[in-house]
């Protein structure tokens, strides 16, 4: 570990603070767009599957649900600070939809937050789940700044365990039977990171920018 390296990127979040909407940005295989309402009926389709939601909290959920969890996080976007960065996941080669990934700040942090995503099934086993953790991951470092993620998954959902794993978080802890799903009480890993140890393995990441706003970030 480089003991020299700083605890958080101080210049990635000033400039980024700079722009009225945190941008969108593209990963090898994927294009990230931040969420809007027109969004929600997608989401529904896929969260309201069992298999989606088989290892999480929710669902299958209702679009009253997913307006009532969404909604706000919409709003918020352009007011500073910013708490939620919420991302629709296309792929680049058909633009079909495969899902959706984000950051939501700690209450009351700055520079901590907890990374998340949710998967259409037909995607799942193709390394989809790995890119966007990965690209969340250099978002939430090298773009809004922050110095500490974490995450968690069901210790059943081995699948997105290694996700969390494959882009860098560590395993920190093991909450036993904090999850209640179907009459069961199951058991939920918790994954960390931090950025004076992150060592970038997404490099092919880029924000998108319309040319006024490029013209601004490179300034």
């Amino acid at each position: 570990m480089d003991e020299t390296k700083p605890v958080c990127a101080p210049q990635p979040l000033a400039r980024v603070h700079s722009l009225k909407h945190y941008p969108p940005f593209v990963s090898e295989r994927i294009d990230y767009r931040l969420i809007t309402r027109d969004h929600f009926e997608e989401i529904q389709s896929y969260c309201g599957q069992e298999s989606v939601c088989k290892y999480v909290g929710f669902g299958p959920t209702t679009i009253e649900t997913i307006n009532q969890y969404f909604g706000p996080k919409v709003d918020s976007q352009g007011v500073f600070p910013n708490t939620d960065y919420i991302f629709m996941c296309y792929r680049r080669d058909t633009g079909t939809c495969i899902g959706h990934g984000g950051i939501c700040l700690e209450p009351g942090e700055t520079d901590i937050g907890e990374i998340g995503y949710t998967l259409k099934e037909e995607i799942w086993g193709q390394g989809f789940g790995t890119e966007i953790g990965k690209a969340l991951v250099w978002y939430a470092y090298a773009v809004i700044g922050l110095r500490r993620l974490s995450g968690r998954a069901c210790a059943e959902n081995v699948a997105s365990c290694r996700i969390l794993e494959h882009s860098g978080l560590r395993k920190e802890g093991l909450q036993r039977e904090q999850l209640a799903k179907d009459g069961r009480f199951l058991d939920v890993r918790l994954f960390g990171a931090l950025y004076r140890e992150w060592t970038p393995a997404h490099p092919q990441c880029a924000l998108v920018l319309p040319d006024s706003q490029a013209q601004a970030q490179a300034q």
